[in-house]
């Protein structure tokens, strides 16, 4: 029994030094080519890694290009210019999957100003800010706990014009529509959860084991794409944010919400930067520390000492007589 385990551990462990052989042929060995395959040998996750370093299928996910945010009731500065690279990319050939979401929010969406009088205001809040209350101010309703949010004008209403993606969109036949917002209580800017951290809204399932990453484009930057960006990271799908096919509501929170991506592990980047870099070791890095960055969020930092207990006791008992 000893001796077939040795011999699979064995084979196992030569299959390992040839991708990393091959890895490094590729990439180079500098330190940090080597660290991030010692890191992924560490965890038995080299050969998936490479596996999509070397065939990816990306996908593509369309955020929010809806008449009410290019020129409609919320329209995003500079939202039509952004509309033929957008097309651009959807004509793309090689996305294994297209999602195009909406906000589709029913007419009584806590998010709308003209719903303000309709739910009570968190007291304690309301002490502190006595005055009038204002289109796009944050105000803070009564619940447990207290929920944050933004009052902006009605938009996107189900159903409505203004929620239909913009007319000079064409869709490919596969892509698939995903729907937000469509709690009362509560916004949903990200097109995987809402902005509690659940309603899951499915997107999660139809991609996590299609895709190797995704691009992620669309309006508005600093709200519902950012947020969507963030998501895909945090559920272990590289992502990568368009900023030449994006547009955000103000040049401050669109810094601060391209920061935050980066912090969470996105990339920030052009279409023609991003096509450039297929065959880079930035998006083979950026793969693995996807992966990485998702292990440590599970399991701890103390993760890593266990795995190399582990893997020294094994192979102790392996060559042990």
């Amino acid at each position: 029994m000893k001796s077939i385990l040795l011999s699979n551990f064995l084979i196992t462990l030569s299959f390992c030094q040839d991708i990393s052989q091959e890895a490094k042929d590729r990439f180079g060995e500098s330190s940090e080519v080597l660290g991030v395959l010692r890191d992924l040998s560490y965890r038995g996750w080299l050969e998936d890694w490479w596996t999509r370093v070397n065939n990816p299928k990306p996908g593509l996910l369309v955020i929010d290009l809806q008449n009410d945010f290019i020129t409609g009731s919320l329209a995003v500065p500079e939202a039509e210019d952004i509309l033929e690279l957008a097309q651009e990319i959807i004509d793309w050939q090689n996305f294994t999957k297209v999602f195009f979401s909406k906000d589709w929010h029913p007419s009584n969406h806590i998010s709308f100003f003209s719903n303000l009088e309709l739910r009570d205001l968190d007291p304690e809040w309301r002490e502190k800010h006595p005055g009038n209350i204002s289109m796009f101010d944050e105000v803070v309703f009564a619940r447990d706990p207290p929920y944050s949010q933004v009052l902006w004008p009605d938009h996107c209403i189900q159903e409505s014009e203004g929620a239909n993606i913009h007319p000079s969109l064409n869709y490919p036949i596969f892509a698939i529509e995903i729907l937000k917002g469509q709690d009362p209580e509560i916004d949903s800017y990200s097109a995987f959860f809402d902005n509690g951290g659940n309603g899951d809204t499915g997107l999660k399932d139809l991609l996590k084991d299609f895709v190797t990453e995704v691009v992620v484009i669309g309006l508005a930057t600093d709200y519902c794409v950012g947020s969507t960006t963030i998501d895909a990271q945090k559920i272990g799908i590289p992502a990568t944010l368009l900023t030449d096919a994006s547009r955000g509501v103000s040049d401050t929170t669109v810094e601060s919400m391209l920061d935050r991506v980066q912090d969470y592990g996105g990339c920030v980047s052009t279409w023609p930067e991003w096509q450039a870099d297929l065959e880079t070791w930035h998006r083979a890095k950026h793969i693995a520390d996807t992966m990485l960055r998702q292990f440590n969020s599970a399991h701890g930092s103390v993760a890593n000492f266990y795995i190399l207990v582990v893997t020294f006791v094994l192979v102790q008992f392996l060559v042990s007589e």
